[in-house]
């Protein structure tokens, strides 16, 4: 939850191997959301109950390049 890392000011501060996705860029999330490429796991196709929507291209590149980085590349 992004609102857990906001600081006084309002900002938020990411490790390098997380990114920021924002409700109002995608409407299909409840609140102001981080995916942190530093805790992933694996689940399974059958446990995904429906798909809540697309990262636009632009900020799958971004994604990508903190995934790398949380692998050390």
């Amino acid at each position: 939850d992004a609102e857990n890392k906001k600081k006084p000011d309002g900002t938020i501060k990411l490790l390098p191997t997380q990114y920021l996705m924002k409700k109002v860029d995608y409407p299909f999330l409840s609140f102001d959301s981080i995916v942190q490429f530093e805790d992933i796991r694996t689940l399974s196709k059958v446990r995904l109950k429906f798909n809540m929507g697309l990262v636009n291209p632009e900020n799958l590149k971004k994604m990508e390049r903190n995934l790398l980085r949380s692998f050390g590349l």
